[in-house]
Order: structure tokens, then sequence, then C-alpha cells
């Protein structure tokens, strides 16, 4: 396992500066205790391929929680949606074996997002997983 990633758990709120709260995302610690008062905030925008960090948070913050994981493209696809042509490539994700990642988290690669299609406990021994997880392309190109 080469790749570092970030796993990322739903269910955190910010307030910005206009006083709304904003939906977050906070790094997951699969191995260790997660004490949410620590942990570095994000936010995604639906469809957006970037997170924005929050408040204090910075990419340095936040890679301080990657794990070690092996990142593979399985297939890819173009769909058109909205008269654009759109791009989705679908990833495998292998780590170590962790009982607490669900579908609802997300990954975070290369500064890249991903979601978690499905959580397989390869040989169901619990020594590895592999995270099924589709990448959606933002930049769909207009259609000629």
């Amino acid at each position: 396992m080469r790749d570092r990633i970030v796993i990322l758990s739903p269910g955190y709120s910010y307030i910005n500066d206009l006083d709304e709260t904003v939906p977050a995302w906070a790094p997951f610690r699969p191995y260790a205790e997660n004490n949410p008062q620590e942990l570095p905030l994000l936010t995604v925008t639906e469809g957006a391929a970037q997170p924005q960090y929050l408040g204090t948070a910075d990419e340095r913050a936040v890679m301080q929680y990657a794990i070690w994981a092996q990142v593979s493209p399985l297939n890819g696809r173009e769909y058109e949606e909205s008269q654009k042509l759109r791009a989705e490539t679908t990833y495998s994700i292998k780590i170590r074996y962790a009982a607490n990642i669900r579908s609802d988290f997300k990954v975070l690669y290369k500064n890249r997002l991903f979601e978690i299609i499905s959580v397989l406990n390869l040989g169901s021994r619990n020594r590895e997983i592999k995270l099924v997880c589709s990448e959606v392309d933002t930049y769909g190109k207009e259609e000629q």
C-alpha cells in the first residue's frame, strides 16, 4: 500500500461568517480515538471536486489523519446530463480492516473527493477492506 488517503466522516456542522449552519465533514481515524473538538472541518459542496477547509483547518492539519491505502481505478464511463458530457470513474481503495467505516463516508485522495459506494470485508477475515468509490468529473464538456 503506497498511497495516503483521508477518510471523511459526516455529521458535523459549522457556522460560517453569515451565521448560517453549514454541514461539515471531519477526518476520521479508523484505528484510534476520534475527539470531535480537535478535528479540522471541511465542507463539501454537492458536485464539487475539492473540499473547502473551514475555520483554521488546512491541508496539513487534515493530512495528519491520513492512512495507508492502495488506490486503483476499476472502470470509467461517460454519460450525458443536462446537455453536458460527464465522466465518472470507479475506484478500488484497499485499506487495513476497520469495523466502523460506513458507506456514507467520503475519501480524500490527492485533494480529490470520492464517494464510497460500498465497503467490502475481503474474504470475511477482518484483515482488509475494499472501498468501492466513485469520482465524478465536475468539469463537464459542452456537447458539440
